[in-house]
């Protein structure tokens, strides 16, 4: 009896130790459903078991929505370094000057072919274009304006020698030259040399004379006629005719405009 009773007791340990073991409750040893330490649900920390969404760090898997650092994937949005892809914002910015007025041409003509005779005043006017800084290959409005000027000169023998005999011949020759020079290729309607030398005289330059202004001279001769800027530079190449070799031009100026030789002038253009 003892003896079946012993073998009973084996007989249900070896039951026992053959079946499986019964759920308790308790993870099973690894922490996580797959091993991994899953934190989002599929076996890592993240939704494809990395890090991020797409395992990497960023939606792509890079650092930035399309993998690279910048939107478009270079560094700037258009992928250079700068907004059109050169290192600048629009290449290189224009720096061409403005071109110069006709009557600075003649101003810088004067300086510069000031020794010449008429055999070679030609001459050096076309070579005083780059000096001067005009064109006359019809390019260059101004440049058009100062040749036009310049050809008179040469066939009337007009100098740039700033003398006496130079002014009158401006005068005398070129006038009509002189005064497109000085108030563009197109005239207004205004007749008052009055009203064009108030504005030039006490606007544009430092008294009667010294250095003008020559983009305030072209405002002020803008709309007048050409028989008004006509008038004007005559009175003005007059006075500047006989103070050549005055010390004082302004005090010159004031003395012999109301000599015969300039008053004529003053008949359009009174004293302001």
């Amino acid at each position: 009896m003892r003896a079946l009773a012993t073998m009973l007791v084996l007989s249900l340990t070896v039951l026992v130790a053959g079946c499986p073991e019964e759920d308790n409750g308790t993870p099973d040893a690894t922490s996580t459903p797959d091993a991994t330490a899953d934190a989002v649900g599929d076996g890592t920390t993240t939704s494809d078991g990395t890090t991020t969404p797409d395992g990497t760090g960023t939606p792509d898997g890079t650092g930035t929505p399309d993998g690279t650092g910048t939107p478009d994937g270079t560094g700037t949005p258009d992928g250079t370094g700068t907004p059109d892809g050169t290192g600048t914002p629009d290449a290189t910015p224009d720096a061409t000057p403005a071109s110069k007025t006709c009557m600075e041409h003649f101003d810088c003509l004067q300086d510069t072919c000031a020794s010449a005779d008429a055999a070679g005043l030609q001459a050096c006017i076309d070579g005083a274009a780059t000096t001067c800084g005009f064109a006359t290959d019809g390019s260059d409005a101004e440049g058009d304006l100062i040749a036009a000027y310049g050809a008179c000169m040469v066939t009337n023998s007009c100098l740039l020698d700033g003398s006496k005999t130079a002014w009158e011949c401006y005068t005398e020759q070129c006038i009509a030259e002189a005064a497109a020079c000085q108030a563009g290729p197109a005239f207004g309607d205004d007749l008052s040399c009055f009203d064009l030398r108030a504005c030039s005289d006490s606007t544009c330059t430092p008294g009667i004379t010294g250095l003008p202004d020559y983009d305030c001279l072209r405002e002020c001769a803008d709309g007048y006629s050409q028989t008004a800027v006509e008038q004007y530079l005559g009175l003005q190449y007059c006075l500047e005719a006989n103070c050549v070799d005055a010390p004082d031009k302004d005090v010159c100026f004031q003395q012999v405009q109301n000599n015969p030789e300039c008053s004529q002038f003053l008949v359009n253009c009174p004293n302001i």
